[in-house]
């Protein structure tokens, strides 16, 4: 699997047993299907899933998966795009970036009386809280949440 920006090969990871796939070269993040039907609870079925995600504006990305256009979801300001074919997910390293610091600020502000949380987090716990984010957008699209 090749990075859709870079003409490299993906680097892969795992994360809880579901595969993740990083460009070392422009940072990008490709998620497979398996965390995020762990995130949306298995929802709907696939033509539907398929009709959600088409009906969205069409992406410059393609899949790094399968080679699909791409569609674009927006959550809180950040783009991600998903492919209708396999319902994986590509965020730009930029993207990847603002995840996971809007998700260390909202655990900080949960956890005011403790220190703040050091920034060398596993990319596999940067991923879960990718992942968890990635489910609030694209709850909203198929009206899981």
């Amino acid at each position: 699997m090749d990075c859709p920006h870079q003409p490299q090969p993906l680097v892969a990871g795992e994360h809880h047993g579901h595969a993740y796939a990083g460009c070392d070269a422009c940072g990008g993040r490709f998620i497979g299907k398996g965390l995020l039907h762990d995130a949306l609870g298995h929802a709907r079925d696939g033509a539907l899933r398929r009709e959600r995600l088409e009906a969205l504006p069409a992406s410059a990305v393609r899949c790094p998966a399968d080679g699909q256009t791409m569609h674009a979801a927006v959550h809180e300001g950040i783009e991600i795009d998903v492919c209708p074919q396999c319902d994986g997910v590509w965020l730009d390293a930029g993207e990847f970036e603002a995840i996971t610091q809007r998700r260390k600020a909202r655990q900080r502000r949960k956890d005011d009386d403790e220190p703040p949380e050091d920034d060398d987090s596993s990319d596999g716990e940067l991923i879960e809280g990718v992942v968890e984010f990635v489910g609030e957008a694209l709850g909203a699209i198929f009206d899981v949440f």
